[in-house]
């Protein structure tokens, strides 16, 4: 049973967004913030001002990162993945929207049938995943 979640047959794993996040605009210019309250600091500022093309770039890398986490989660788990949610401060916004979009247009193609934001973010950066064969996922839980 997910803790968080409450459904059986989930697991939760960390797939360091954030801290992804923080590489990649270090590594074209910004400040290498490591410091959490920094990053969430930075987060909300960001969600806050004009959505460029450059972010949206950004935003849907992060997407294909998160893709690439789940098909090599697969790997390990005895049945494939076919529900993935997000949370954290990366999954909000507009930016967020891109991100997981792209995660759900490439997952698509490998049997994940939805990828979603978390309602509740209890669990920060990571993302859950749980098996929609389980009674109580396909009861939208």
């Amino acid at each position: 049973m997910h803790d968080s979640l409450q459904v059986e047959g989930a697991a939760q794993g960390l797939a360091g967004t954030q801290r992804s996040l923080f590489n990649v605009l270090a590594r074209r210019g910004g400040p290498q913030l490591i410091d959490k309250a920094e990053q969430r600091a930075a987060i909300c500022k960001m969600h806050k001002e004009e959505l460029t093309d450059e972010r949206k770039e950004i935003f849907e890398e992060l997407g294909s990162w998160l893709s690439l986490f789940v098909r090599e989660l697969n790997a390990y788990l005895p049945s494939p993945v076919e529900y993935v949610q997000a949370g954290g401060k990366v999954t909000d916004a507009a930016t967020g929207c891109i991100m997981l979009s792209r995660a759900g247009a490439l997952l698509k193609t490998h049997g994940v049938d939805r990828v979603e934001k978390a309602e509740d973010s209890v669990f920060g950066q990571a993302i859950a995943i749980a098996n929609a064969t389980c009674p109580s996922v396909k009861q939208g839980s």
